[in-house]
């Protein structure tokens, strides 16, 4: 079996796929002050948990966006079990072709979900991606990245919200009854929801606008599902594509 990794900046998300299948999965918060033994001692939790056992783990990849956590990641699955993981970049067959200026500079993550979007679907799509970053990946059906857009994540932009004003709480990110609040808690929800919602809907249309399509939306990432009901541009919502690209990259270079 497989066993994808995608280090991010607020969490960690497992996934271990026997062929296509993702037979278990599982998250963990981000925290770069973590050692190698203490990721060790973690894989060994969750593996037990799910009934797994290292030797059924034939091979490992990684995506990572945390620099500090890359090596702490290499040493901790190497060891646990007892094969280098590897880990992807732009210089591995994607199956796309990415003209863009810098593309060293391209994440992992969105690597993959631009590799999962093309090799899975193959149509003119755009990955949205509601981390840390709210992304945009967009694939055309040649399989052509052109480009992606950034934007302030959703949870960022909540705390940051909630940090530079004394008067507002902590809240739940989730839709609120009606637009129109008639409570901080509620006016609040409504604000991040209705906002981002509009947001997303906005540049999906002006990326088809600018390419002249009328792209396929797939929706994933950790605030993904309050939106994915809500936003009338979401096609599909689905929240192991990032793993999904992980397992597609690994299949198009080492099998």
């Amino acid at each position: 079996m497989l066993l994808a990794v995608n280090i991010g900046n607020s969490n960690v998300r497992f996934g271990v796929f026997h062929g296509d299948e993702c037979k278990a999965r599982w998250l963990i918060q981000t925290k770069p002050l973590r050692s190698s033994d203490e990721y060790i001692v973690i894989l060994h939790s969750m593996l037990k948990e799910h009934k797994l056992k290292s030797s059924e783990i034939d091979n490992v990849v990684c995506a990572s966006v945390v620099p500090a956590l890359t090596g702490v990641f290499r040493e901790a699955l190497a060891e646990k079990f007892g094969h280098e993981p590897v880990f992807i970049d732009y210089r591995m067959n994607t199956g796309i072709s990415y003209p863009i200026e810098r593309p060293v500079e391209l994440g992992a993550d969105l690597l993959a979900n631009a590799a999962a979007a093309y090799n899975l679907y193959r149509r003119d799509a755009v990955v949205v991606d509601f981390g840390s970053a709210l992304s945009f990946t967009v694939v055309r059906a040649s399989g052509l990245l052109s480009g992606i857009v950034i934007a302030p994540g959703v949870v960022s932009s909540l705390g940051s919200l909630v940090a530079d004003t004394a008067q507002l709480p902590s809240i739940e990110l989730r839709a609120p009854q009606k637009v129109v609040g008639t409570d901080t808690i509620g006016c609040i929800q409504s604000g991040m929801i209705y906002g981002y919602t509009g947001l997303v809907e906005n540049i999906i249309n002006e990326i088809d606008r600018e390419q002249g399509t009328n792209s396929f939306v797939i929706a994933t990432g950790g605030t993904a599902h309050i939106f994915k009901d809500i936003c009338g541009r979401i096609d599909l919502y689905d929240d192991l594509h990032t793993l999904k690209g992980l397992q597609v990259l690994y299949r198009l270079n080492f099998q």
